[in-house]
Order: C-alpha cells, then sequence, then structure tokens
C-alpha cells in the first residue's frame, strides 16, 4: 500500500481485497469505475484525497452478489443497503468496516440508447431517489460550495418546488413506495437485445455523463494495479475516463 494512506484508506483496500475473494469464489465480475478507475490508472492505487472504493456490478452479478455477501463478509466487516436497513438513505450498497465506509458497490444498469426514452427513465429515478430522501428527512442541500449565486437560486427554487410536492404526497406513500419505484426502473430496461447502453444511475453526476458504452462493458475489461492486486475495469478504460471527467 502507499505510505501516505490514512486507517480508513487502508481498511478501504483491505474491504475491496475481501470483496474480490468472494467474488471469485461465487464467479461474481465486478469492475473499477469512477474515482477508484482513476485513481487505478494515475496512481495504482487510492487517490490520496478519496476515502472510500467504487465498484461497479451488472445486473445478475449484482443479484448474486446480494445473496452471499452479508454471509461470506470475514475480519470484522460488514454489508449494508436499503433492504437490510430501511433507514439506510442510500439505493446501492456499501460495505463497512466499525460502521465507516469502504466501498461502494453501484449496480450498471442497462439502459436504452434512445434519448426520450432514457430522458423519461432518468427523471423517474430522480423522483423516486429525491422522494426516498425526502422521507428519511435527508434529501441534499440546494446549495453547494462553489456554487454561482444563478446557480443556486435556481436550485433554491427547484428544491422548494420538489420538496412542496412530497409533502403534499407524503400523507398518502411510504417510503417503500419510493424505493420499490427506484427498483423498477433499475430493470426496465434489462430486456433490451439492441441498441442499449449501461448506466450508473446512483452516482452523483449527471445522466449524459454516467452512460457507459456497451462495448466498454461487454468486451474483454482491462486489468488495472489498484495498491498491489489488480481488478478489472472496463475494456477502454481511457475513454470512459475521458468521457467521465473531462
Amino acid at each position: 500500500m502507499h505510505d501516505y494512506l490514512d486507517d480508513n484508506q487502508k481498511k478501504a483496500v483491505e474491504a475491496l481485497v475481501e470483496l474480490k475473494r468472494i467474488c471469485d469464489r461465487h464467479n461474481i465480475e465486478f469492475y473499477l469505475i469512477a474515482g477508484s478507475c482513476l485513481g487505478a490508472v494515475r496512481h495504482k492505487g487510492m487517490i490520496p484525497w478519496d476515502d472510500d472504493v467504487d465498484v461497479g456490478f451488472l445486473y445478475d452479478d449484482w443479484k448474486k452478489l446480494k445473496s452471499v455477501i452479508s454471509d461470506e463478509l470475514q475480519n470484522g466487516f460488514s454489508y449494508i443497503d436499503n433492504d437490510i436497513d430501511s433507514s439506510y438513505p442510500r439505493l446501492f450498497g456499501k460495505v463497512l468496516y466499525d460502521k465507516k465506509p469502504c466501498v461502494d458497490l453501484f449496480l450498471l444498469a442497462k439502459w436504452t440508447n434512445k434519448k426520450w426514452s432514457g430522458l423519461l427513465h432518468w427523471r423517474i429515478r430522480i423522483f423516486a431517489v429525491e422522494g426516498f430522501k425526502f422521507t428519511l428527512k435527508k434529501n441534499k442541500k440546494a446549495c453547494r460550495p462553489g456554487d454561482s449565486k444563478m446557480v443556486c437560486i435556481k436550485n433554491k427554487m427547484h428544491f422548494f418546488i420538489q420538496s412542496c410536492i412530497f409533502f403534499v404526497l407524503s400523507p398518502f406513500v411510504s417510503t417503500k413506495w419510493y424505493v420499490d419505484i427506484a427498483r423498477k426502473n433499475e430493470v426496465y430496461f434489462e430486456g433490451l437485445e439492441n441498441d442499449y447502453c449501461y448506466i450508473n444511475l446512483y452516482s452523483v453526476y449527471s445522466r449524459k455523463k454516467e452512460q457507459i458504452k456497451r462495448e466498454w462493458v461487454e468486451d474483454n475489461p482491462s486489468l488495472v494495479e489498484f495498491e498491489g492486486e489488480f481488478y478489472n475495469t472496463l475494456s477502454d478504460t481511457d475513454a470512459y475516463l475521458r468521457h467521465l471527467y473531462g
């Protein structure tokens, strides 16, 4: 491991090794994605200021992993998602150590390349996620550090309208209702045989940035070094990272 890693980062690396052990045992494939993919290419490990690891799974592997991970994790690691704890304010899973996040586990859902159909289901995703967070009182703040005044005003208006809608709905719907919408949205395009791509639905980035070309996923994966171990990532790693980060 790199000398600059702090204790939390070291646990994140150990958690990734533990996850790989479980996936290898059950023939489950996953990919280093987002900041962890960038870290592997640029640093051969953790980005110095990063604090966890990001990995992605296709749907069948995602289902298989969820069925075994809680029983298989060792060395003090545990797994949490909203199916295990309904108060957990995320729609993706995490591997934890001492209740601190180590690895984020994202579903890379099959998605359509058709503009309007994809946009509609992205809007459904936003509605489900923000409604889910509203019921748990975990919805994000309207303004973030670095936002311009105009962006902040626009976000505040959007946040106010959105909160009013969820408030009106709140006597009639539950947290589970929003979760069920999100879960159905995840698999809506699973049957597609043509004109599809993939998407990381629960990333903080935009729909366009998170759309992943099918060949990046379905061609032979690239192998990258991450803190002394080797892991799969998307096939055209350079194109993926340029697409996501510019």
